[in-house]
């Protein structure tokens, strides 16, 4: 039986869906358990964008590829 922390600090890459809005708190779960955002979304607003370059933590794909990934 693995828990969702121990999941978080295994895993390379995560799924980041959007939810409700424009944002996700699954974002920042990924990241204190260090791993690689996935992203499905357009337009997604993102935290502090001007100051972190998500080039280097998450990976952007289109939502209209989401059934192709």
């Amino acid at each position: 039986n693995v828990s969702f922390a121990q999941l978080l600090q295994e895993s390379e890459f995560m799924a980041a869906p959007r939810g409700d809005a424009l944002f996700s708190y699954r974002l920042a779960e990924i990241f204190s358990g260090g791993g690689i955002a996935v992203v499905y979304s357009d337009g997604w607003v993102l935290p502090f964008e001007p100051l972190i370059d998500y080039s280097k933590v998450l990976v952007r794909i289109p939502q209209w590829r989401i059934g192709s990934t």
